[in-house]
């Protein structure tokens, strides 16, 4: 998957977590952003070792 669009997904979702309008729609957003944040360190630990 395109990091770029890994980055993209997870500012918006922060963005989002931050203007949530109620408790659940802000825990929703921030798993989200958890979630992207781990994709990216996985993308990355990925391009790291294959450059290895």
């Amino acid at each position: 998957m395109d990091l770029n669009y890994l980055y993209q997904r997870y500012f918006v979702s922060l963005h989002m977590e931050a203007s949530a309008a109620c408790d659940c729609s802000r825990l929703a957003h921030r798993k989200l952003a958890e979630g992207y944040a781990a994709r990216i360190a996985e993308a990355k630990n990925g391009m790291l070792a294959a450059a290895q």
